[in-house]
């Protein structure tokens, strides 16, 4: 196998396109597009489950996370968000176990295996628990 070099390496993230898919939702009434999450981007939605003040300062705020995530990874057939954060207050209200096929979907479109897939989730359930980041590292795309 050959190593890539420096240029190789950041050319290959420059050009990294992420991947998106449809996710039939009959809960919804149809079908949704979701996009997985780059490695940044993951990281500032991690950072911002984090409460900042008090006693439970750098501890997680789980409150709503399945939905303040599916706000972010729902999209267009182009790619192009269709809620705003804004709207996680309302989209909290459908069913859990709909909001946990949405992350799975975009976890996996992500690039997590299986097994990190698992962690994750494992890690979301428990509010004392840190957050366990996954690789990203392939980059399909479905346009």
């Amino acid at each position: 196998m050959v190593s890539l070099t420096r240029d190789q390496i950041l050319e290959a993230a420059r050009n990294a396109k992420i991947e998106r898919d449809t996710l039939q939702v009959p809960e919804l009434g149809g079908q949704i597009w979701v996009r997985g999450m780059s490695g940044k981007e993951r990281d500032a939605f991690e950072e911002g489950l984090r409460i900042r003040r008090g006693r439970r300062s750098g501890q997680l705020d789980l409150r709503n996370f399945r939905a303040q995530l599916a706000v972010k990874v729902i999209v267009t057939d182009q790619g192009e968000r269709i809620l705003t954060d804004a709207d996680a207050d309302i989209f909290g209200r459908i069913p859990a176990g709909v909001l946990d096929r949405i992350i799975a979907r975009c976890t996996e479109l992500s690039g997590a295996t299986e097994e990190e897939a698992e962690e994750l989730g494992n890690v979301f359930e428990s509010p004392e628990a840190s957050v366990v980041s996954f690789s990203s590292s392939r980059s399909r795309s479905a346009g």
